[in-house]
């Protein structure tokens, strides 16, 4: 069979059973499943795209795999069939790896095949919009120049286009396409969206916008209103207190695949995500050698089962028996795959460069997954707990900052500092300490002094409400969850 007939038929085939594909990816147990948050505003994009608004009529939603964005797909194509009634057939759900591995074409070549051969259309001259939704776009290395030419070719009001990938789909590297399109990130889910999307727990709307009230101005009535508000509500929806449930979030809550899943299975999913960003997502970045993923595997598991702390990249390379620039490569690569991040000290950007960094997971629950698997959980849970604590702080103020808020967030450079220190835009200082178990002052208080701050907050497991005394916020580590 020819190269056009397998892809004609391809296309054929994903029309005809693409009703049945959106709805039993969508429906489980009779019931369609509930709207992840990041929905509304994909939702909103189309709303506006047929209301005749253009603005944003091709999106990027970048994130970490398993996070939920091949669900929002195909709940978008639902939406777009059974409330806006669009014609199914000018809806196409494109895998990107699907055609690349199988089809052996291009993003590019599909879709100008799916619009002029099988709808008989002018790409230049649409009389109808089409909607094209593509799936781990990064498996194609021109994914980026194909949006382009789409977005520039098609009439501005006919083709509305997302892609989605699972690292950070080279956004930053095709700056014409970074001008045209929407980039959405897709994150962790916070306990606030776990409560409703596990249980059906409302949240209240200004659940965000108090606590950015409490870190960022250090006022905490609105935040303590909406405490005792999920506080309340927990007694009705959850079997659990919202202690105990926190603990699940925190060990299994932030992926929409563990919600009704058992722990065992859940773990086994977040190893197979951890395999799949070694195995294909490293290479749709930089090509590395088998050698080479096996130091990356190695190097995910010392980050995951290592205090959290400063480490050199030479000690690393020399514990990993290999180059430090090996390490280098493989640390930025992780960090476009969304798997970890960095954290630089409080110093002169000079400074930083000198400095080790430190590292934390993207997700809390993909830390743990590898810390229950190698390490000795049961040894010493309360420490494993703090550790995981740690990572979640970190892990939710860094997506506050990259949807919410810019700010720069540190670690102190000096010794027995605190975790960290938000910069704000205006030179506001802020130190902020994490625990579990009874945190003493000393560390915050230091800190306040040190860098003249108007307040500093320690956010543990032992403070039950939100308090202020003098000039420290007391934050319950399941409140600051919800930001």
């Amino acid at each position: 069979m020819e190269k056009e007939e397998i892809l004609r038929e391809y296309l054929l085939n994903e029309i005809s059973q693409s009703l049945d594909y959106y709805n039993n990816e969508i429906v489980q147990n009779g019931e369609k499943l509930k709207y992840r948050y990041s929905f509304e505003s994909m939702k909103k994009y189309l709303d506006e795209f047929l209301e005749g608004n253009i603005e944003n009529k091709t999106i990027v939603l970048p994130g970490l795999r398993g996070i939920g964005k091949t669900t929002i797909l195909f709940q978008l194509c639902d939406y777009l069939i059974n409330e806006k009634k669009i014609d199914f057939r000018r809806i196409l759900y494109l895998d990107a790896s699907e055609i690349k591995n199988y089809v052996n074409t291009d993003i590019y070549h599909a879709i100008n095949y799916f619009i002029s051969e099988i709808h008989h259309e002018n790409l230049r001259n649409l009389e109808k919009p089409f909607f094209i939704f593509v799936d781990e776009a990064q498996s194609d290395e021109k994914w980026a120049i194909a949006g382009k030419l789409l977005h520039d070719k098609v009439k501005s009001d006919k083709l509305f286009l997302i892609f989605t990938g699972s690292s950070a789909l080279n956004m930053e590297t095709d700056s014409d396409l970074s001008r045209r399109a929407k980039k959405e990130k897709i994150c962790p889910m916070d306990f606030g969206e776990y409560l409703y999307l596990k249980y059906g727990m409302e949240i209240p709307e200004n659940t965000k916008s108090s606590f950015e009230k409490l870190i960022f101005e250090g006022e905490i009535k609105e935040a303590s209103e909406i405490e005792n508000i999920i506080e309340l509500n927990s007694l009705k929806n959850l079997e659990n207190s919202l202690e105990k449930e926190w603990e699940k979030y925190i060990l299994y809550g932030e992926f929409p695949y563990g919600l009704n899943k058992n722990e065992m299975d859940i773990k086994k999913f977040n190893f197979q995500i951890l395999n799949k960003i070694i195995e294909t997502d490293l290479d749709s970045i930089q090509s590395y050698t088998s050698n080479i993923k096996n130091i990356g595997r190695n190097l995910t598991s010392y980050l995951a089962l290592e205090k959290p702390g400063t480490t050199s990249q030479n000690k690393l390379a020399n514990y990993l028996n290999t180059s430090a620039a090996n390490i280098n490569s493989l640390l930025q690569t992780l960090e476009k795959t969304h798997l970890i991040f960095h954290i630089e000290p409080y110093k002169s950007p000079s400074s930083r460069i000198r400095k080790s960094w430190k590292y934390y997971f993207l997700s809390t629950n993909i830390k743990y997954s590898i810390i229950s698997r190698l390490g000795n959980v049961n040894r010493d849970y309360k420490l494993c707990l703090g550790i995981l604590a740690e990572n979640l702080v970190a892990s939710r103020l860094l997506i506050y900052k990259t949807i919410n808020r810019d700010f720069g967030l540190f670690y102190p450079a000096e010794k027995e500092g605190v975790d960290f220190i938000i910069n704000t835009i205006d030179g506001k200082i802020i130190p902020i300490e994490v625990g579990i178990g009874k945190k003493n002052k000393r560390q915050i208080k230091k800190a306040i002094n040190r860098y003249n701050c108007e307040y500093g907050i320690i956010i543990s497991n032992t403070t039950q409400k939100i308090k202020k005394e003098k000039n420290i916020i007391y934050l319950p580590l399941k409140t600051f969850s919800l930001i």
